[in-house]
């Protein structure tokens, strides 16, 4: 049985955000096979029959990747083909183990457990069942023999046949990992300096906090001495900080938690995990889908047949005003939050109200954020009130929030119009210990055009200061460039944008300009080239001269030019001991003109592999850089090496970094050791889990080593359904007693479900410091009316939906006692229609064409108990312009549960003290043959269970030691849940099973 170690970083990341998942079975490529030929012997009468002649083997040459593999074939037919995998699967580091009829392959690329069951063609994903294999050739024991269909299903390739060149096998690009990753902000490129580009260690991703919040307008303090950075969000006023040593959160001098990973942050270059760039900034960030781009985005808070119904603008001419739902939160130390959702006649309105501070401040009650967006069905959306740009409508003014007006629609389905207007944001002011109230001043508006593939947009924005006397008018736009060249030589891409601006201010009319430019190039495959040219007028540059070249502002900076270039590359093999050899080069230079006549030349270089197999991940790192202003030259050479060992207790990093300046020398190393989580759960739910940590920290001037752990425990449902308590413990400390550096944090948190939708929660925290909180909030839903979620559907269109529902008399019609049943994932058949319906079991799908279709549920969907009644699926008519609404029942599943176990005293009763057999297969047999078969293998502590299962009579078979042991069970519309469990007589003990997990059936 092979042993499943961790993925690489990139596949890690690219799987974590869905880039890849099994092969479905449509995606199985067909590849007829013909039957193999064998020569018949002649039977005399007294002479035995001969056996088969083999078929003839022989090495061939294919290409893998790119490279030449010698394999061994049979067949030597493009239509009979048959390699010997084996050679293959070790050029793609991949593990694999023959077993009985299962062939197991452990795809390295993403982690992917696959496997062929060669009795019946069948292969799985993960213990998923993906489909069969067509005309695949049927045998008894598995080996690695396999058509090359087989081999791609396999491995993830592309197998093609050329008449020249023979086979060849190519990885989905989805399945290679990429080592060059761009930082973009809100759709747009963010400026990173040379060295603190996004980048990975271990298994964590690792972004530069500066560059983010700078796109985002919030301000940034970075306090080296305490060791603290600290973020105030424009789009909001919330004030964060960041303890960099031990990961500590708080918001609004609160503490709120602890952010993980901290032990990869480089602290003094502010370059720290991913999950900890969300919290501080208020973004989501992923790595966008068959892409280089690390994307951060703000949060967005901020069964019969079915006919058509009413048209929708006679639904909506006729509809008064309808409350349909109150969202609420109230605290007495956290904000007060409200968001109210009516519709009236052809309008949809939210109305979102968020106060400064608590209920336990007066003067924090006042407003934070208020505002009502307007959704009409006509297709055009607007806000009256705080407004975030999120259409980039004021580009170029220095305004991101305001409170004014907004406006948006599509023209001809492929361009937003979008339109904003009112007073910007200008900072913020103290409410005592409430909080901060948002101050505005000046004027702002803008109009943006924006294509709907993101591709491009263009526009015009103008602003004016508080005061009146300074002011600007901006127009510009961007466009970016996809070339399809499919991983091959040549253009990937390219980016342009640029901003012309007229400014207004003391020293009279200004004209300004700045711009950006990019291009990717790929040499090969190994190889790919980024250049980047920037422009930035002095009135667009806008930045402190100290965070140019670190010089006093007594003369006036000029224009701002950046050039950069890099280089990534990746070994297309192993290089002996060293894997997935991996380098880069960076080079820039930046000229600031004006009074001040600045120069930076800066270089860096990158390289990055595994030692061996089983690791260490190691990377080094080194930079050069040599700055000029006002006849001073200033040199700084750096270096730093990283590694991460994992081992079966846990992980090891270590990093050792060299800096000099001007001959100013620091040094500094970093080790981290890991445990594994241990986690121990309970009965009810209730759980605890243990995470330890240590570290050292070694610098000229001092070290220190570290010891730490986290604790956290949840309730489950010991206190009963409507009560959990959660709490957590968190301690690091200094092994030198004479520092008495220890830093612990504690929270302990109560909810108590009141009503379904409606909790009270109860919060404590502590950091046995100078700080700790005790706050109450009560939260909830109120539904008033079933929201209305359409708009006015196209031309030949019209709108479906309706309500997945659990159908508890099983009449087919829902009443209003049978409630909806969330997560259920619906598909509509012969279209590319899916969705999954939303928390009440409701859907709409709009703007579907009209005609009649079928509706499908996937059943893997369904909580567990739960079946979709027999027969034909739910259809629907779709009218034009109308309203078709399908409720779709689903019905409480039979469910079959127990344990097998070794009946030492043969009264087929679960005793204490008997045996508990794990990996025991065991087959559910139907009475009714209509049903199929369905077998498993026992879990911990000889559990199995049965789901979906309709009425009626089964047996419930174990195969120990060549004998068959039975056990009937009925299941009947009143009693759909039976607990059975399953005797073994003691001399039949030995359990039986391929070792493989979900591969394979007894």
């Amino acid at each position: 049985m092979f042993k499943r170690t961790a993925p690489p970083l990139i596949a890690l990341m690219w799987a974590m955000t869905s880039l890849a998942g099994p092969v479905s079975a449509e995606e199985i490529p067909p590849v007829e096979t013909a039957p193999v030929a064998v020569s018949e012997a002649v039977e005399p009468a007294i002479i035995e029959a001969a056996p088969p002649v083999a078929l003839s083997t022989e090495f061939v040459t294919v290409i893998l990747e790119g490279e030449s593999v010698d394999v061994r074939a049979r067949g030597l037919g493009t239509d009979t083909v048959e390699f010997d995998a084996s050679s293959l699967f070790q050029v793609l580091n991949s593990k694999f183990e023959a077993r009985e009829s299962i062939l197991g392959y452990w795809r390295f690329q993403d982690g992917a457990v696959i496997g062929l069951d060669f009795s019946d063609g069948k292969v799985r994903a993960n213990g998923v069942v993906l489909g069969k294999l067509p005309d695949f050739p049927v045998r008894d024991v598995a080996d690695t023999w396999l058509s090359p269909n087989a081999i791609s299903v396999l491995t993830g390739t592309k197998a093609e046949f050329d008449e020249t060149s023979g086979w060849s096998f190519t990885l989905d690009e989805r399945l290679k990992p990429k080592f060059d990753l761009d930082l973009w902000v809100n759709d747009a490129p963010a400026r990173t300096e040379l060295g603190f580009e996004p980048r990975t260690v271990g298994p964590v991703l690792l972004l530069p906090l500066k560059p983010v919040a700078e796109a985002l307008g919030h301000t940034l303090t970075h306090d080296k001495a305490a060791g603290t950075v600290t973020i105030t969000r424009v789009h909001d006023s919330a004030v964060l900080s960041l303890e960099l040593a031990t990961g500590l959160v708080t918001v609004n001098g609160t503490p709120s938690g602890v952010t993980p990973n901290m032990s990869y942050a480089e602290p003094d270059d502010l370059v720290l995990p991913f999950g900890a760039i969300e919290t501080l900034t208020g973004t989501h960030i992923v790595l966008a889908p068959g892409s280089n781009r690390v994307e951060v985005t703000l949060d967005d808070r901020l069964s019969s047949l079915a006919l058509p119904g009413e048209r929708v603008d006679d639904v909506a001419e006729s509809t008064p005003f309808t409350p349909e739902k109150l969202d609420f939160q109230l605290s007495d130390r956290g904000p007060v939050t409200l968001d109210f959702y009516s519709r009236f006649q052809g309008y949809n309105t939210q109305s979102t109200y968020e106060s400064i501070g608590g209920l336990d401040s007066t003067g924090g009650l006042g407003p934070r954020w208020m505002s009502v967006d307007i959704q009409a069905l006509q297709g055009w959306r607007g806000t009256v009130g705080d407004y975030n740009g999120t259409f980039r409508e004021l580009s170029g003014t220095g305004a991101a929030r305001i409170r004014g007006v907004s406006f948006r629609k599509k023209h001809n389905d492929d361009t937003i119009l979008a339109i904003a207007a009112g007073v910007p944001l200008t900072g913020a002011t103290s409410v005592g210990d409430a909080g901060a109230k948002p101050q505005f001043g000046g004027g702002a508006a803008g109009v943006r055009f924006i294509k709907t593939d993101g591709l491009s947009e263009y526009g015009i924005a103008a602003a004016t200061s508080p005061d009146g006397n300074t002011s600007r008018v901006v127009a510009g736009g961007r466009k970016d460039f996809n070339f399809a060249n499919e991983g091959n030589a040549g253009f990937e891409g390219a980016y342009v944008s640029g901003e012309i601006g007229m400014f207004d201010d003391a020293a009279g009319t200004t004209a300004d300009m700045r711009g950006r430019g990019e291009t990717r190039y790929r040499v090969n495959s190994q190889t790919s080239v980024q250049l980047v040219a920037t422009y930035d007028g002095a009135k667009f540059l806008g930045a402190p001269v100290e965070e140019v070249v670190g010089l006093s502002q007594s003369r006036t900076p000029g224009a701002r030019t950046a050039v950069n270039a890099a280089i990534d590359w990746r070994a297309r093999s192993d290089w002996g001991a060293l894997r997935h050899v991996a380098g880069g080069i960076r080079t820039g230079v930046t000229h600031i003109g004006g009074d001040l006549e600045a120069r930076t030349v800066s270089t860096n270089a990158a390289l990055s592999a595994q030692i061996g197999d089983a690791g260490p991940d190691v990377s080094l790192e080194a930079g050069l850089a040599q700055s000029e202003a006002q006849g001073v030259t200033t040199q700084s050479q750096s270096f730093a090496a990283r590694g991460l060992q994992r081992f079966e207790w846990g992980s090891l990093t270590a990093g050792y970094t060299h800096s000099d300046t001007d001959g100013v020398v620091t040094q500094r190393f970093v080790a981290t050791g890991n445990l594994p989580t241990y986690q121990k759960s309970f009965d009810d739910g209730a759980s605890v889990s243990v995470g330890p940590t240590a570290s050292y920290v070694w610098s000229p001037a001092d070290n220190d080593a570290r010891l730490g752990a986290s604790v956290i425990a949840n309730s489950g449902q010991k206190f009963g359904d409507r009560l959990n308590v959660r709490g957590q413990v968190a301690a690091l400390s200094s092994f030198d007693t004479e520092k008495q550096a220890t830093n612990l944090f504690a929270s302990l948190s109560a909810t108590y479900q009141i009503f379904d939708s409606v909790q009270l929660q109860a919060n404590y925290s502590d950091d046995f410091g100078n700080h700790r909180d005790l706050s109450v909030a009560l939260r909830g839903s109120i539904l008033f009316n079933e929201p209305r979620r359409h708009a006015r559907p196209k031309d030949g269109s019209g709108v479906l939906k309706g309500r997945v529902f659990f159908d508890k008399n099983r009449d087919g019609v829902r009443q209003e006692d049978e409630p909806g049943i969330p997560g259920v994932r619906l598909n509509v058949m012969n279209t590319r229609l899916s969705l999954n319906v939303d928390g009440r079991g409701g859907y709409t799908i709009q703007n579907i064409k009209s005609g009649l279709y079928t509706l499908n549920i996937d059943k893997r969907s369904l909580p567990l108990g739960m079946l979709i009644a027999e027969g034909d699926d739910p259809r629907a008519t779709i009218g034009d312009g109308r309203v078709t609404t399908l409720d779709i029942p689903v019905m409480a599943s039979g469910q079959v549960r127990g344990a097998v176990f070794l009946d030492e005293n043969e009264n087929e009763q679960l005793d204490v003290g008997e045996q508990r057999l794990e990996g025991q297969w065991i087959k559910l047999v139907a009475t009714n043959k209509e049903i199929e078969d369905v077998s498993l293998q026992s879990a911990a502590f000889g559990q199995y269970g049965f789901e979906s299962l309709s009425p009626g009579d089964y047996v419930l078979q174990v195969k120990s030691e060549g004998r068959t042991i039975s056990v009937p069970v009925s299941l009947t519309e009143d009693e759909l849940f039976a607990v059975v469990p399953i005797p073994v007589p003691p001399a039949s003990a030995k359990p039986q099973g391929l070792g493989l997990g979900l591969l394979g059936t007894p």
